[in-house]
């Protein structure tokens, strides 16, 4: 991957899927089929490499409905929380 080329080998590169309210919820046919795509995609990526993460927002929300405003937006607390799980992953 071109990007890892740029970046020293110890830095860590983090990436965040959008929302997905099929594992907030777990209800399957509230998929979205774009995020399901681009998450899958990102999997992919991140799966056994030590460099890259992927961090799905969608499993704070499955855990406490108030962090998410039931739409696209993390409430305070919600920012708050996710931020504290990408510091973990850093």
């Amino acid at each position: 991957m071109y990007l890892l080329t740029l970046l020293p080998s110890n830095k860590k590169i983090i990436f965040q899927c959008h929302f997905r309210p099929n594992i907030s919820y777990n209800d399957e046919s509230m998929a979205i089929k774009n995020r399901e795509i681009i998450y899958n995609i990102l999997k992919k990526l991140t799966d056994n490499n030590d460099q890259l993460f992927l961090h799905d927002p969608s499993d704070i929300i499955k855990n406490d409905y108030s962090v998410y405003d039931g739409a696209v937006h993390w409430s305070e607390i919600g920012n708050k929380k996710n931020f504290n799980k990408i510091l973990e992953l850093v």
